[in-house]
């Protein structure tokens, strides 16, 4: 596709008009006879759009209508089709068109049309906030064809899937404005010297805002233009191996943080990914403070709405993952957000540890236990799994009905690190390499990714993908049996190993023995029966034994992984809720209060857990200083599916100042989809 474009916008009036020319080449091997076109901004016309029905059943909102400022549209007159006028059919967010010709393959047409577009206060990802704009999906963008068709989805939860093209972008807006923007500054004065860093702001002259100037932009192999503009945007530019990278930010001291670290972020990203994956496939890449809470990923641009490093290597890191190869969100948001979240921890714990940077964590995160960036994935993920509320990576965007983000960022990138794990390390950073290599500009789904992961590892990989893409299927083994005996002839020793599976997952496994003096030996073993017995022959006596004790195969119960079982020890503080995935957790902290006939009471409570899950206990032990008697609470819990969701058993007595009781309870709660009600408790 080509799209040659001319926008002017009216900041008074948030508006957008244009014209624009789309020439389209047919490379399929069908005729077309008709075509369609996205308008995406008509997802916030009214509470009756596609999107505005999903938020209602998704998040239980009832809405009136939307409010007047938080409504937009886009439509599109006079269309002609080489030549040849043609009417638009519009239904919420997608156009069609009825070709007056056939397309045959090969054949290029030409289609020229007007646009009007009324831009929102910012809601979801596009919009104005006072003199700030941000614009994404702001254009009439084709509809995808592809080996399954056309694509005229309406515009729902989830996010994109666009026609790689050319872009020749000219804008027309009031000379104040400094412009970021997808693409190469072609003619006109873009504002990026208004505001210098370090310098004095740009003094305006009266009656700027009636004067417009036009700037163009180009881009090239993108399936997606997007821009934002600000009167106040400071920008600072580095180059690194002939790219140039660009941080735009709104001047003042809260954006300290962004002036002094973002740039640099951002480079270091490029580099990584450059090294990881391929070189990164653009002339310029541009990081803009948005008007969203968290981030938006754009070809050659991301919108970020705080300074944070994650968030710059994740959305910098969608210009390979989901940019240059580009999937279907909808259908397939896995194959590019969990990939970019995956590549998002693997650089952080690379660079700072598998903690993540510890030197932005407060005295109170400097003090109290925490997840590695991993383990914060699994704890999301592993109670939904647990409790039934999983749901499969394959499921389109808008049919989730518990946690998206959870599932496709989540279990998305802990698949990712489970296949680095399965076709080690070595052959992973070669799928990356031949995946961006060979499906570059192109679009790519599970099949072409899996292809490339059969041919550099030489494995059948279709029961891993089957597993994790298709299924909920639950992993879990456990360690159940070593014995160690004196080896017969009197040199070494012989162990025998028993292993369960639990789940109906299978993964390879990793066995981890450690020995007396402290060093290790680790095997990998076939994890497809049922009860698995190995005889293994050492010339020092083990100590322990573990299996796949970091996890990489999303074992739902890692606490039977040890031999002997763990079991670790720590202060309850207060609101901290890290709950080691591999041991048995006793919590404490000491208890005093005051009465007037025992005086000062003090006491010690206890709390136990396996993952905060099961067999949870609480015990209080408590002593009166002047009248010398002892007291107790004590509680326990278990948790079970026996009504086909998440009960709870609790079992609980005290002697307490003179009373005591005891209390059985069963709470149930059932709830069919987490995103709505209703729920029975």
């Amino acid at each position: 596709v080509g799209y040659k474009i001319h926008v002017r916008l009216d900041p008074k009036e948030h508006m957008l008009t244009g014209t624009e020319e789309i020439v389209y080449t047919n490379n399929s091997p069908d005729t077309l006879k008709i075509f369609y076109l996205h308008l995406y901004p008509n997802a916030y016309k009214s509470k009756h759009t596609a999107l505005m029905t999903d938020v209602r059943r998704q998040f239980n909102r009832t809405i009136s209508d939307l409010p007047k400022k938080y409504r937009s549209y886009l439509d599109i007159s006079y269309v002609l089709i080489d030549s040849t006028k043609v009417p638009a059919i519009i239904d919420d967010t997608i156009a069609k068109l009825t070709l007056p010709h056939p397309l045959a393959p090969g054949a290029t047409m030409k289609i020229s049309l007007r646009f009007e577009e009324k831009v929102r206060r910012h809601a979801g990802r596009a919009g104005y906030r006072n003199d700030q704009y941000d614009l994404g999906q702001w254009y009439p963008k084709v509809v995808v064809y592809d080996e399954k068709g056309f694509h005229p989805d309406k515009f729902r939860f989830g996010e994109f899937y666009g026609e790689f093209a050319d872009y020749d972008v000219s804008i027309e807006i009031p000379v104040k404005y400094v412009i970021a923007a997808t693409g190469v500054l072609e003619e006109g004065d873009a504002g990026w010297t208004y505001n210098p860093v370090g310098g004095s702001k740009r003094k305006g002259e009266r009656g700027e805002d009636k004067i417009f100037k036009t700037v163009r932009f180009r881009a090239e192999n993108v399936h997606d233009f997007a821009w934002s503009a600000s009167p106040r945007f400071s920008v600072q530019t580095e180059t690194w191996n002939d790219i140039e990278v660009k941080s735009f930010f709104n001047r003042g001291r809260r954006n300290r943080a962004w002036k002094d670290s973002t740039l640099a972020q951002g480079i270091r990203a490029v580099e990584w990914l450059s090294e990881r994956a391929g070189l990164y496939p653009y002339p310029q890449l541009t990081i803009v403070q948005g008007l969203l809470r968290g981030g938006m990923e754009y070809p050659m641009l991301a919108m970020n709405g705080h300074a944070s490093e994650s968030l710059v290597v994740h959305e910098v890191g969608h210009n390979w993952f989901y940019g240059a190869l580009a999937n279907n969100e909808r259908t397939s948001a896995w194959l590019d957000e969990g990939l970019t979240t995956f590549q998002t921890n693997w650089y952080l714990s690379e660079r700072y540890g598998k903690w993540g940077n510890k030197k932005k964590w407060n005295l109170y995160q400097k003090i109290t236990p925490q997840y590695t960036l991993d383990g914060k994935m699994r704890r999301r993920v592993i109670p939904l799994l647990r409790k039934g509320y999983a749901e499969r990576l394959s499921t389109r965007a808008e049919d989730f009905k518990h946690d998206y983000w959870a599932m496709i960022y989540g279990k998305g990138s802990l698949m990712f690190n489970a296949l680095r794990y399965v076709v080690g390390e070595e052959d992973f950073e070669e799928i990356l390499k031949t995946y961006y290599d060979r499906w570059k500009f192109k679009h790519v789904n599970e099949e072409r990714f899996q292809a490339v992961c059969e041919e550099v590892s030489g494995m059948d990989l279709n029961l891993f993908f089957e597993q994790w893409v298709h299924t909920i299927k639950l992993c879990d083994y456990r360690l159940t049996k070593m014995k160690t005996v004196v080896n017969e002839s009197g040199d070494g020793y012989i162990t025998n190993v028993t292993i369960h599976r639990l789940g109906e997952v299978v993964m390879p496994l990793t066995l981890e023995i450690t020995f007396r003096d402290g060093s290790k030996q680790t095997t990998r073993i076939e994890g497809r029966l049922r009860t698995i017995k190995k005889t293994y022959a050492f010339p020092e006596k083990p100590k322990k034994a573990a299996l796949n004790p970091v996890n990489e195969i999303l074992d739902i119960n890692m606490s039977d992984n040890f031999i002997p079982r763990r079991k670790s020890l720590q202060i309850d503080w207060p609101n901290n809720n890290y709950y080691p995935e591999d041991s048995y957790q006793i919590r404490h902290h000491p208890f005093v209060w005051y009465n007037d006939v025992d005086g000062a009471r003090v006491g010690l409570h206890l709390k136990g857990s396996r993952a905060d899950w099961s067999r949870r206990f609480k015990l209080g032990m408590y002593y009166g200083v002047e009248s010398h008697r002892f007291d107790y609470s004590a509680s326990w819990m278990r948790p079970s599916l026996i009504f086909g969701t998440h009960t709870v058993a609790v079992a609980s007595m005290y002697k307490l100042e003179g009373r005591q009781d005891f209390t059985f309870e069963l709470a149930y709660r059932r709830k069919k989809e987490l995103t709505r009600p209703p729920s029975h408790n």
